[in-house]
């Protein structure tokens, strides 16, 4: 795969389906980019189509994703600058560029071996090779010919995507689906030695938005108004 800098456009899944990188402009800011799934992504037999876009907040080095452990787990990871203790690389890895989505999936870091939550910053080179080689956690005939062929192609690489309800800070649905990406075997291993570039722990940030929620606070902690913590 050509590594340009200055990159428009490449493969979501090892099939037919594309991704159009795009930064947005006007009323939203330069720092998130929105990576457009072609059509297969987009259509949906329900009357109304779920928007199907990953909306990740990025800079010039990298982009951001989420992840939630156990405190040790994090704090090791802290100390490295990648993961190390507490951490398997045996074992399929999730990652999740909606931060909404995390503070949801994590209970604002309160649930079990939830209640530590990373931001994550990997490099572009990173992320374009993760999606190069997903394919979906549920059978599209879209994309493919019959369930025997979706099947092969699940075993055969090593990250899977799913789409879930989106979901804002306060833990309503939005309109459209947060993406979850899963690694495993080799690509675990370039996303832990390669391609992490920084960690951030967000933890308490979480937990004063969860208490916020809990409350029926109007105003959230500075550094989480709208869906991004940008990344830095």
């Amino acid at each position: 795969m050509p590594d340009h800098t200055d990159w428009r456009r490449h493969r979501v899944c090892p099939d037919e389906t594309t991704a159009l990188i795009r930064t947005t402009t006007g009323s939203q800011p330069r720092s998130e980019v929105q990576i457009e799934a072609s059509r297969h992504l987009r259509r949906s037999k329900r009357p109304k189509a779920v928007m199907r876009k990953i909306f990740a907040n990025w800079n010039e080095a990298g982009i951001c994703v989420y992840q939630a452990f156990r405190p040790a787990t994090v704090k090791a990871a802290l100390r490295r600058g990648t993961f190390d203790k507490g951490f398997s690389l045996d074992r399929m890895t999730w990652i999740k560029p909606s931060f909404g989505w995390m503070l949801y999936r994590s209970g604002y870091a309160s649930k079990h071996r939830q209640e530590a939550i990373l931001k994550i910053k990997i490099s572009h080179h990173g992320f374009r090779a993760i999606l190069a080689q997903a394919v979906e956690t549920s059978f599209n005939p879209k994309l493919y010919d019959s369930e025997p062929a979706w099947a092969a192609a699940l075993a055969r690489f090593e990250v899977r995507f799913q789409w879930d309800p989106e979901r804002a800070l306060d833990g309503d649905k939005l309109d459209r689906r947060a993406i979850q990406i899963g690694l495993r075997g080799e690509v675990v291993k370039k996303y832990v030695n390669d391609w992490i570039l920084q960690l951030e722990e967000v933890t308490e940030l979480a937990k004063q938005i969860g208490g916020a929620v809990r409350n029926g606070r109007s105003i959230l902690p500075r550094g989480s108004i709208g869906t991004r913590i940008h990344c830095r």
